[in-house]
C-alpha cells in the first residue's frame, strides 16, 4: 500500500465522485502529491488548497486549486521545464530544485494524459 504524506493543516475534507484510472501507482501518487504539495508550499498563510475530481465517463480530471499568488503569464510557458523556478523570491524559502513540475508532466504524458 502506498501512502502520500503532506504537510499543512487540513480542516475540511469532502468526498469526491469515484472513478478508476489505470497506470503506475507510484507514478500517479507522485503526480498527486507533488501538485498538492506545491499548492500548499506556494500558498499564502492560512490559504486554501482545493482538490477535486471530475469524472464525465470519457475522462477523469484532477483539479488542484489554491488561493496563493499564482503564476505570472510570463512564467506559464516554462513551468514544466526542468530546473525552472517561476517565483525566485518565494522559492528561496524552499529547498526546491525546480524539477517537480517537469517530472509531473513527464509522468502525465507517459500515461496519455495532459496537464495545464
Amino acid at each position: 500500500m502506498n501512502h502520500v504524506f503532506l504537510k499543512g493543516n487540513f480542516d475540511k475534507i469532502e468526498k469526491a465522485d469515484s472513478g478508476k484510472i489505470s497506470g503506475n501507482r507510484d507514478d500517479l501518487s507522485s503526480v498527486v502529491s507533488n501538485l498538492i504539495q506545491n499548492g500548499i508550499d506556494y500558498n499564502k498563510p492560512n490559504g486554501i488548497v482545493r482538490v477535486s475530481v471530475e469524472n464525465n465517463k470519457k475522462e477523469m480530471r484532477l483539479v488542484i486549486q489554491d488561493n496563493g499568488l499564482g503564476i505570472s503569464e510570463n512564467d506559464l510557458p516554462y513551468i514544466f521545464e526542468r530546473f525552472y523556478k517561476a517565483d525566485k523570491r518565494h522559492s528561496q524559502n524552499f529547498s526546491s530544485a525546480g524539477i517537480g513540475l517537469s517530472i509531473v508532466k513527464e509522468i502525465v504524458d507517459k500515461h496519455g494524459g495532459s496537464i495545464k
